[in-house]
């Protein structure tokens, strides 16, 4: 029986909206922490997430 990766079911990407994405270019210095910690979690769960399903 195969497990269930709970990061896959309970999570999704992050995508920044306009706004966001204004607020991190008026204050780089603020935001940019944040920022790469969530693309560091897209990457881990695109990882984990995306691939194939075996079988």
């Amino acid at each position: 029986m195969a497990t269930v990766d709970t990061l896959c079911v309970v999570t999704t990407r992050y995508h920044a909206t306009d706004r966001q994405v204004a607020a991190f270019k008026a204050e780089r210095a603020l935001w940019e922490p944040l920022v790469d910690w969530l693309l560091a979690f897209n990457k881990e769960r695109d990882k984990r997430c995306l691939q194939p399903v075996a079988g």
